[in-house]
């Protein structure tokens, strides 16, 4: 086991997390003091190339305890959030499910149920993690408590010892001191021992935490089209409202198409209600061309008819299945005056549309307003 092992063993546990870098830890470093050597060092200079090896894992473990704990933080979040979700979902169960027929309602019901039972259980295996990811922090931090005063047990056996030994030998000179170099290391090598035992603990509790982890993120994996709240993800006004507003950018030439007319209506009716919009924006990266940016995000317009086949076909082409073919995944849809929402409902809640992540209705007249999530 050497400083340089552990070091591996720490970034694959950081690595393994797949969270980037935690914004901060509650704990600070933990058993952080000071050097345990700083009494060797000042009057034998000349060992430390050797004690330094029982320092190494301290270096490797400073901080580390923070770190683990941080992540604690974050798993108890996303604990949290599933929850709410969850609770979010059984609610839209019972909000929507008279929407529209039976058998629609009976396939939403079927499918959002087993998403509430998802959330629910990573609900329950997050707060594990978070309780268990505080245990292992806690065990980082002890252990490296104990070293630090194992390192400083051999420290002060030395600072007693050098001067037994230089006595038994005449004096010192530079013979002596290769002899009182390879006594040192051999009586370091005592306590390396012991190290290498409580850093292998470590180890094998970090080995536990990353298989965990593993399981954890596949919970994650298995929820994560409903992961996260329902208004953490709706694009909000960010300027007052003025009916003077106009969309940014250029209109999408109508030449006579009463839908391309409601649309741009309906984008100005947004720039209106206080959002940031600009028509006709630079195409994505895949060479898609949305209709709109609206303060930062892609958004399409279209309008809602009463076949709700028609209306799903237009929006899942819009969402695509990936950056490879994504137009937008926001959807501004106009329904007219005297159009119902039925065709909407049907088109996006039977079943739900994977990948789509808002939508906005206007109504022909006044605001905006929010419809999906």
């Amino acid at each position: 086991m050497t400083a340089a092992d552990l070091g591996g063993d720490i970034a694959a546990l950081l690595n393994g997390m797949g969270l980037g870098k935690p914004d901060g830890a509650n704990l600070g470093v933990l058993g952080d003091r000071a050097d345990p050597g700083a009494a060797l060092r000042a009057k034998y200079p000349w060992v430390m190339v050797k004690f330094e090896k029982l320092t190494r894992p301290l270096e490797q473990l400073e901080g580390v305890p923070a770190v683990i704990q941080a992540y604690a933080d974050r798993w108890r979040a996303v604990g949290g959030q599933a929850g709410e979700i969850g609770g979010s979902v059984t609610r839209s169960l019972q909000d929507l499910s008279g929407l529209w027929g039976s058998k629609g309602a009976s396939a939403y019901e079927t499918y959002m149920t087993r998403n509430a039972e998802g959330l629910y259980g990573l609900t329950t295996g997050a707060a594990a993690m978070a309780d268990i990811a505080v245990a292992t922090g806690e065990v980082a931090a002890d252990i490296r408590e104990q070293i630090f005063e194992l390192a400083a047990k051999a420290a002060r056996e030395l600072i007693h010892k050098i001067p037994q030994w230089i006595a038994e030998r005449g004096g010192m000179s530079p013979t002596v001191k290769v002899a009182l170099l390879a006594a040192a290391a051999a009586l370091i090598a005592g306590f390396l021992v012991t190290v290498a035992s409580r850093i292998k603990l470590l180890r094998e509790q970090l080995d536990k935490f990353i298989k965990l982890l593993g399981n954890l993120r596949r919970l994650v994996d298995a929820a994560r089209d409903v992961l996260r709240l329902p208004e953490a993800d709706k694009t909000g006004p960010t300027l007052p409202p003025d009916p003077d507003r106009k969309p940014k950018g250029t209109p999408e030439p109508e030449f006579g198409d009463p839908n391309k007319a409601w649309e741009n209506k309906a984008l100005k009716q947004l720039a209106e209600d206080g959002y940031d919009v600009t028509q006709r924006p630079p195409p994505r990266a895949n060479g898609r061309k949305p209709d709109a940016d609206v303060d930062g995000e892609y958004w399409d317009a279209t309008v809602a008819g009463t076949n709700h086949n028609t209306l799903r076909r237009e929006i899942l082409d819009k969402v695509g299945t990936g950056p490879h073919d994504i137009q937008a995944d926001r959807i501004l849809v106009v329904v007219p005056p005297g159009t119902s929402d039925d065709a909407l409902r049907k088109a996006v809640f039977h079943p739900p549309i994977r990948g789509l992540r808002e939508i906005k209705v206007w109504r022909g007249t006044g605001p905006v307003e929010d419809f999906y999530p």
